[in-house]
């Protein structure tokens, strides 16, 4: 038995399909606290990296936000610790 079809002409595929992609990007981060990623392929070049840049410090400055929260909501004797010192950055790490 064929699959029926879920939908009538090719141009209602495309548009399911890019529901669907769309949907997938609002649900890439925010439930973790990131900004959105920036639908890239239809910019130009120059303004494709800027996005990804201006992407990539949004994502990193809310990680450092979270980061400090975490450090902030220590006691006050972890924080003057050696691991309160360096360990909860994963940059500080080497």
């Amino acid at each position: 038995m064929p699959t029926p079809k879920r939908s009538e002409t090719p141009a209602d595929r495309q548009r399911a399909s890019r529901q669907r992609q769309a949907q997938a990007r609002e649900q890439e981060h925010p439930h973790k606290g990131f900004p959105a990623a920036p639908a890239l392929a239809t910019l130009p070049s120059q303004r494709r990296w800027q996005s990804l840049m201006e992407h990539a410090r949004a994502v990193l400055m809310t990680t450092q936000t979270k980061m400090q929260s975490y450090s902030d909501a220590r006691s006050e004797g972890w924080q003057e610790s050696e691991r309160g010192e360096t360990g909860w950055c994963l940059l500080c790490r080497r």
